[in-house]
């Protein structure tokens, strides 16, 4: 279990450095750009992904509590 665990947090750190790209790809971009509505859809997408990231190492604490890791 504690090989797949490492794996999930590697997954979920692969996800969050996507979130952190994509940020900054919106960040490089014009306040015209964000405040359009694909700008908007870009940026809310986004925090959908980090509150995932939130969300799954919310779930490997609780696995690793479970397992005594």
């Amino acid at each position: 279990m504690k090989n797949l665990v490492a794996k999930l947090e590697k997954t979920v750190d692969k996800v969050q450095q996507k979130c952190e790209e994509r940020d900054k790809t919106a960040l490089s971009r014009s306040d015209n750009w964000r405040e359009s509505t694909p700008g908007q859809k870009y940026e809310a997408r986004t925090q959908l992904l980090a509150d995932g990231v939130f969300d799954m190492r919310d779930g490997i604490r609780k696995i690793k509590n479970a397992l005594e890791l």
